[in-house]
């Protein structure tokens, strides 16, 4: 779970003088964890 949290948010450079930012989706990743009570 620790893995998870905080928000996870990737830079990276795809083709020159581009850049990509992608995150995780935080609601998608919770439903992977089977305990209602997080």
């Amino acid at each position: 779970m620790g893995t998870l949290l905080p928000y996870n948010v990737i830079v990276q450079e795809t083709e020159l003088g581009k850049t990509e930012v992608s995150a995780v989706d935080l609601v998608a990743s919770m439903t992977a964890i089977e305990n209602e009570e997080l």
